[in-house]
């Protein structure tokens, strides 16, 4: 889409804001915080600009988009601190990265428990919560689902009732 608006109407669209949305893949995934300083080193080094693309070319590459690449460098940088694969890698320094060591066992058990948090009122839940329980609601989606409900459900009747 970035080639195409840049071929056919000359407009360039800006570089990616890169910091917030690392910042938010970095709360989202539960990672430390040296995976955020090990990208932005990486991200130096590579001399990326975190822009779209302009030029037409004959193959367009998934890592050209920045949105990718900045995922994929957030993936390498995970690996190359805090390795999936088991082997033991002693830290050279104390102050090197590795000396903490990530329980994927544990991620894993907390990102599943935040998944199903997340997750919020299921479809046709609504009937279930009382209007006390609404008024502590904290997620905004269920909220609305909530008072889309209640509107379906209350309100249309008694305004088609009072039209009678």
């Amino acid at each position: 889409m970035a080639i195409s608006f840049n071929v056919n109407y000359e407009v360039t669209l800006p570089p990616l804001n890169h910091i917030p949305l690392l910042l938010q893949l970095m709360k989202d995934l539960t990672l430390p915080v040296e995976i955020f300083l090990s990208v932005k080193c990486m991200a130096q080094i590579l001399e990326a600009d975190f822009s779209y693309p302009t030029r037409n070319k004959q193959r367009v590459l998934s890592l050209d988009d920045p949105e990718v690449f900045l995922l994929a460098l957030v993936v390498v940088s995970t690996k190359l601190l805090h390795p999936l694969d088991g082997v033991s890698r002693r830290p050279i320094t104390h102050d090197d990265p590795r000396v903490m060591q990530i329980d994927w066992k544990q991620w894993e058990a907390v990102r599943t428990k935040q998944a199903e948090a997340a997750r919020g009122l299921e479809r046709g839940e609504e009937y279930t919560i009382k209007a006390r329980e609404a008024v502590t609601m904290d997620k905004k989606a269920d909220i609305y689902k909530w008072l889309e409900f209640f509107e379906k459900t209350f309100a249309q009747n008694e305004s088609s009732s009072k039209s009678e």
